[in-house]
């Protein structure tokens, strides 16, 4: 299983994931496990949901249910947490000095280091950003900061304004070489063109001031990806819906030991099996597939999850209309049970594991039994 800290906007402070279960000897045991959740010294203190869910290799398997049998997301909502400034400010490892990629912002601010992302982000997905920041002095103000993403011409492809610890913690209870973690999410316009990009921080006081400092992070490169729009031949037509989100139109599969029997796999093979979406438009939150052999007793086999084709077409990219080629490669274990197995396609949000429902079917889809063999 997995178990999160979750702070109220959504982003993960502290997660202990692939703990095993105890042993219990039957269905109806009521088994007491610790499980040890470390939380980072540089999370902003504030309040946090703790949060769990059943998983496998990080890929959640099975979703919570209501006690009246409902389908209430992937993650179990547990407690409310109050994480509170440690009693120490701990200095900092002689190593992570000489690593940080530290910048200078104010005299009594600087970023200690952050994390760019390393591919070409797509027009219409977000720039996720992970900022250190530390203090060099008592802060007099709250800051905010705004990151700005702007092309050769200075125009505007993106921006967020967020406090830069969380709203519980503002800069001025911040102590002399403390530490606060930020994670920030700026949205990349649909309309931006390929090309490089530059990031900036502003700092600022209060909304519609002039920032106090302004500094650049570095450059990002914006890609276009090719679209089609035209379907092409489909193995197996779906033609179902997800409101809002779009249609699958169907799917075909590759990799089985005798492609004349499509529903019979063999144990050690690996199909792959490919979904054709026609988009509805760009969602405003993520979305992610996951393709799952389910047993009959409701065992998952095997799946696979993971952004459509491959992270290259988020959800909040698509164009209307636009034709989604969305591969999902399965390994079956060759010590996988014999059997019938449900093929299961489920799109779900990428943050908080809460499925969508296929018009007039639920939040699972059903492709095709598959025989192991």
């Amino acid at each position: 299983m997995t178990a999160r800290l979750r702070d109220p906007v959504g982003d993960v402070y502290a997660q202990a994931a692939d703990i095993s279960m105890t042993d219990r000897e039957g269905n109806a045991d009521i088994v007491r496990q610790r499980v040890a959740l470390p939380v980072p010294y540089e999370a902003p203190p504030g309040d946090y949901v703790l949060e769990m869910a059943l998983s496998r290799r990080g890929a959640v398997v099975q979703p919570a249910l209501s006690p009246d049998g409902d389908n209430a997301g992937a993650w179990v909502r547990l407690q409310r947490v109050r994480v509170h400034p440690s009693f120490q400010v701990a200095g900092r490892a002689p190593e992570q000095v000489e690593s940080g990629r530290q910048l200078s912002v104010t005299e009594e601010l600087r970023i200690f280091d952050y994390r760019l992302p390393s591919g070409a982000l797509r027009p219409g997905s977000h720039l996720d950003l992970d900022v250190l920041w530390q203090a060099r002095a008592t802060q007099s103000r709250d800051f905010m900061v705004r990151f700005e993403l702007r092309d050769a011409q200075a125009s505007l492809l993106g921006e967020v304004t967020r406090p830069l610890g969380g709203t519980a913690y503002p800069t001025s209870r911040w102590r002399p070489v403390e530490v606060i973690r930020g994670q920030y999410h700026l949205p990349v316009t649909q309309s931006a063109s390929g090309g490089s990009a530059a990031l900036w921080a502003s700092l600022v006081s209060g909304s519609g001031e002039s920032p106090v400092a302004r500094v650049q992070l570095g450059s990002v490169e914006i890609r276009e990806r090719p679209r089609r729009f035209e379907a092409p031949a489909i193995g197996q037509p779906v033609g179902i819906s997800i409101p809002e989100v779009g249609m699958l139109l169907g799917y075909s599969v590759e990799g089985m030991a005798d492609p004349a029997r499509p529903s019979h796999w063999s144990r050690g093979a690996e199909p792959a099996v490919t979904l054709f979406w026609k988009a509805a438009g760009p969602t405003r939150a993520g979305y992610k597939v996951s393709l799952q052999l389910v047993s009959q007793a409701g065992v998952v086999g095997v799946q696979h999850d993971g952004l459509p084709d491959g992270g290259e077409a988020p959800t909040t990219t698509w164009t209307p209309g636009e034709i989604i080629t969305d591969r999902h490669p399965l390994l079956l274990p060759a010590g996988m049970a014999a059997g019938r197995y449900r093929l299961l396609v489920i799109v779900y949000h990428e943050a908080s594991g809460q499925r969508l429902a296929f018009a007039g079917v639920g939040d699972a889809l059903q492709l095709d039994e598959i025989t192991i063999s």
